[in-house]
């Protein structure tokens, strides 16, 4: 049993040295459940009344927080190739997002309230490696396989988990 221990409390030793891509110092993670879906508003109004909170810096949405295992995943086609063969990994989030979770937005811009259609993306280091082979996608656009939505990259952070 302590054999055990000792295992767990080094895995979990290298785990906390492990860069997880973002900034955890200040950051208070809201997770809401309501009974039945909300519309957009209603979170628009939720972050509103926090971000009137003394003391309250910066407020952003996501769908799900990182680091939770939810995940949405998508095939996508780049240049109207097929599909590829490896998954893109999408997390809806609101403007300013990525400044509130401290992840370095590399190049391009962050969202704008005005940015829902045309759809747009924010793109991580990977995703622009992976798909773009070290190009500089920002400009570009893909199109996932499922629904067949066209996404333009409007930036590309850093990578998070």
């Amino acid at each position: 049993m302590v054999f055990v221990s000792g295992l767990f409390v080094s895995t979990l030793r290298r785990l906390s040295d492990q860069p997880t891509g973002f900034s955890p110092k200040g950051l208070l993670l809201l997770e809401t459940v309501t009974r039945q879906d909300q519309p957009p508003v209603v979170w628009q109004q939720v972050a509103d009344d926090l971000r009137a909170i003394s003391g309250v810096e910066q407020v952003a949405i996501s769908q799900w927080p990182l680091m939770s295992g939810t995940m949405s995943n998508n095939f996508i086609s780049v240049h109207n190739a097929p599909p590829s063969t490896v998954l893109a990994f999408f997390l809806g989030v609101s403007p300013g997002w990525v400044g509130t979770m401290k992840i370095p937005l590399i190049d391009g811009r962050d969202f704008r309230e005005a940015d829902a259609n045309p759809q747009v993306a924010i793109v991580n280091q990977t995703f622009a490696k992976q798909f773009f082979g070290g190009e500089n996608p920002v400009g570009k656009s893909f199109r996932t396989a499922k629904a067949q939505t066209q996404y333009e990259i409007v930036g590309v952070a850093g990578d998070a988990i």
